[in-house]
């Protein structure tokens, strides 16, 4: 017997004010773990989310030598 929570599936929050709710838990929870990353693994993390509404971009860099200009 397996326990533990049975996601459903991952669909669109259709309520807008939940929706950005989710938005602003999970764009913090994904910094986390990059900084995580980056710091357990000694790796450099570029992280990019575009935000479609608000046409904001939001750029995260584990290291200030490691840019944009050496990912593109």
């Amino acid at each position: 017997m397996v326990k533990g929570n049975k996601q459903s599936g991952i669909k669109l929050v259709e309520n807008v004010s939940q929706r950005n709710v989710t938005y602003s838990k999970r764009k913090r929870g994904i910094l986390k773990k990059a900084i995580e990353l980056s710091i357990l693994c000694a790796q450099d993390i570029y992280l990019v989310v575009f935000d479609k509404e608000k046409q904001k971009l939001i750029e995260f860099n584990s290291s200030e030598e490691f840019t944009r200009s050496i990912v593109s």
